[in-house]
């Protein structure tokens, strides 16, 4: 997380702010992972933190959309 920077030939440099989140789900057992989700935006460095939290929310949102995974299929 952080920012990346970007060169560019005509236009000198710019810098890419990339929100990432990841969530990792463990059976506490074996202590394998069983699910692991992930998100990434750009995020606005101007933003509000009204926005920034918003996006936050829908970050989260995303990532969960697909957990938990559907059981495997019996043969």
């Amino acid at each position: 997380m952080g920012p990346r920077l970007v060169w560019r030939r005509r236009h000198g440099q710019h810098h890419d702010y990339i929100g990432e989140l990841a969530l990792d789900v463990y059976d506490p057992t074996s202590k394998q992972i069983v699910w692991r989700g992930a998100a990434s935006k750009t995020l606005d460095a101007k933003a509000k933190p009204e926005k920034r939290q918003k996006n936050l929310t829908k970050g989260v949102a995303k990532l969960l959309k697909n957990f938990p995974p559907p059981p495997p299929k019996s043969k």
